[in-house]
């Protein structure tokens, strides 16, 4: 439904990612080395049933609103780990359920010719709704289960605040100069080879860029800096015997550019 100053909207939507196997070989076929059940070798499909709906408001030509909700709903949700038995590797395998729930609001402003301000907001409830990762730890009558504790990489709230301020030349080609920074509350990651969570604390990384773009933008020569507070944040992280720790990009600097043909 539409109006002169907007528009709402709602949707359901289904989707999946499909299944597939693990190195390795099952039991059965006899092949030399290979030792793996069906449960193991083998891993299904991941289900989504997405809830959404929103509004997008344009309070005037400077002021834009944008707001929306969602819920999704996860079966066989896929999940990646390092294992060492019985066949080291990386192995996929799925949690029975998860959920999740979220907020997104965000405006837009351009109070003047050439400056324009974004700021955002998001709040998300993200969890594993039934997941018993191995029905024998501690015991198979009183097994440790994951229900309720966070997905990976999905803080709570994260915000971000942008700027672009845009210079005209005379020659029809333009500057632009712009900053953004996200902030973020802590986050998960699950390392199931030791049936844990390692948490990352919460952080802010701020980018900032200086462009050059040629008349017609036919092409643009652009500088920027990437994680200016230097934030080391860690992507990935496993214990026990093969024990490491994947980080994100530190500071980053340096020059891009690209043309139209």
């Amino acid at each position: 439904m539409t109006s002169p100053i907007g528009l709402i909207f709602a949707n359901v939507s289904t989707g999946y990612k499909a299944g597939g196997f693990n190195d390795g070989c099952l039991t059965t076929s006899g092949g030399v080395g290979c030792i793996l059940t069906p449960e193991t070798l083998f891993y299904q499909p991941e289900n989504l049933t997405a809830y959404e709906a929103g509004v997008k408001l344009r309070l005037s030509n400077a002021i834009r609103l944008n707001g929306a909700v969602f819920h999704y709903d996860y079966s066989g949700l896929q999940l990646n780990q390092v294992v060492t038995t019985p066949v080291p590797g990386n192995r996929t395998s799925n949690a029975a359920k998860a959920k999740v729930d979220g907020i997104e609001l965000e405006a837009n402003i351009t109070p003047y010719a050439g400056g324009a301000f974004s700021v955002g907001v998001n709040y998300l409830d993200a969890r594993f709704a039934d997941f018993i990762p191995d029905v024998t730890f501690p015991n198979s009558t009183n097994p440790l289960s994951f229900a309720g504790k966070q997905l990976d990489h999905a803080p709570k709230w994260t915000a971000n605040l942008g700027y672009t301020h845009t210079i005209a030349l005379a020659n029809d080609a333009e500057i632009e100069l712009g900053v953004r920074s996200l902030l973020s509350s802590s986050y998960a990651i699950t390392n199931l080879g030791t049936l844990s969570q390692f948490k990352q604390p919460g952080f802010s990384k701020t980018d900032l860029n200086i462009t050059y773009n040629a008349p017609e933008k036919r092409y643009y020569v652009q500088l920027f800096l990437k994680n200016l507070e230097n934030e080391l944040t860690v992507s990935q992280a496993q214990g026990g015997r093969l024990a490491n720790v994947q980080f994100e990009q530190p500071r980053t600097y340096g020059v891009r550019a690209g043309f139209k043909f």
